[in-house]
């Protein structure tokens, strides 16, 4: 019985992925300005695999707000998360570079949202995953980040099931 506890945790730890676990991006973004979203990643299970970033401002006159697990009608970046986190063997800090809002984006309030792709368990089980930031659009883009953090309020989980 113990053999097969150890033989268990020897696979598990063999299969172990990065999870992105908290990502900061600047609280106040100047269109078409360059930045970078600063990543803490667990080491875990899931294969996390591409990220794609959308945009969707919020009017506040007409009290509508980005609905939350949706990109918005601007996709501004996407990242490999794969070729970003590494093997994600151990837990640890990264940056993922080159966003950039598009420079003729209004300024204003603005919700960012990112959608994970991401695979589980021994049969590699698609899962969607998606994470949102409340962020300032203006004239300057800020050092003070926006945290959004897995399995929080500003996160969302899906698993596709298999028919």
């Amino acid at each position: 019985m113990r053999f097969l506890r150890l033989a268990t945790l020897a696979v598990a730890a063999d299969l172990a992925d990065a999870r992105l676990y908290r990502i900061g991006i600047p609280a106040t973004i100047k269109p078409g300005d360059v930045f970078d979203a600063t990543v803490e990643q667990l080491a875990g299970i899931p294969l996390q695999f591409a990220m794609v970033f959308g945009i969707q401002r919020y009017d506040e006159p007409a009290s509508q707000f980005p609905r939350p697990g949706s990109l918005g009608p601007i996709v501004f970046h996407h990242v490999d998360l794969q070729a970003t986190v590494g093997d994600g063997q151990v837990s640890g800090n990264t940056t993922m570079t080159g966003f950039k809002i598009p420079e003729d984006y209004a300024l204003g309030p603005a919700a960012i949202q990112a959608a994970v792709l991401q695979f589980a368990g021994p049969l590699n089980s698609p899962i969607i995953e998606t994470w949102w930031w409340n962020v300032n659009i203006s004239d300057t883009t800020s050092e003070d980040l926006s945290w959004s953090t897995y399995a929080s309020d500003n996160s969302r989980v899906c698993q596709i099931p298999f028919e």
